[in-house]
C-alpha cells in the first residue's frame, strides 16, 4: 500500500528565546575510545560551574557514559544517575531535590521525563542518539530515515525541559 501523506506546518508556541541552543564542540563519543569520555566530561564540568544553582538534564544516550559522568565530574555530587528502569523512581528523587542538582538520563528520547519550569533550566546532550549502526536492520534503512530518526529523539530530548511558552532553559 501507499502511504498517503500532507505536510503540515505549524510554528512553535515556545519563542526562540526560550529555546536557545548551543553547540559547543564536536567529540566522535566511543565506548572503545574511553580517551573520548574525558573529553565529553571536561566540556560538561564547564557547564556545570555555569549553571551553578540550577537543576537540569544530561543526556548521554549510553549507561556507560552516564556512569563515567557520575562517577568522573567534580560536581559528582549534585548528579543522580538513574539505572534502566528506574526512571519514575529517579524522577521523584529528582523532583525533591535542591539546587544545584542534575538528572543524567539514558531513557530513549527523553520519554518519561517532564522538567518544567525550575525542574530544570538547562540541557546537556552528551552524546548524540544515533542508531546502533551494526545493528542489521538500521544497516538497510535509508541515510534519511537514520537522520530523520536523530533529529526527532533531539528534538523530543530538548522538549524535556522547556515545555510550555512560559518556561525556559
Amino acid at each position: 500500500t501507499i502511504l498517503q501523506t500532507e505536510e503540515v506546518v505549524a510554528p512553535s508556541i515556545i519563542p526562540p528565546a526560550s529555546r536557545k541552543v548551543a553547540v559547543l564542540g564536536k567529540v566522535s563519543v566511543s565506548s572503545q575510545r574511553k580517551e573520548t569520555f574525558s573529553e565529553v566530561l571536561m566540556t560538561i564540568d564547564e557547564i556545570l560551574s555555569l549553571q551553578r544553582g540550577q537543576k537540569g538534564l544530561i543526556y548521554s544516550h549510553t549507561d556507560e557514559l552516564a556512569q563515567f559522568i557520575k562517577e568522573n565530574s567534580v560536581f559528582k555530587d549534585d548528579l543522580l544517575y538513574h539505572e534502566r528502569r528506574k526512571l519514575n523512581e529517579a524522577m521523584h528523587l529528582f523532583k525533591d531535590m535542591k539546587p544545584p542538582s542534575v538528572l543524567i538520563t539514558t531513557a530513549a528520547g527523553g520519554h518519561g521525563i517532564s522538567l518544567d519550569d525550575d525542574l530544570a533550566r538547562f540541557l546537556i546532550i552528551a552524546k548524540m542518539p544515533f542508531q546502533d549502526m551494526g545493528d542489521p536492520w538500521v544497516m538497510v534503512q535509508p541515510e534519511a530515515w537514520k537522520i530523520y530518526d536523530t533529529v526527532s529523539k533531539v528534538l523530543q530530548i530538548c522538549g524535556r525541559v522547556v515545555r510550555g511558552p512560559e518556561d525556559h532553559a
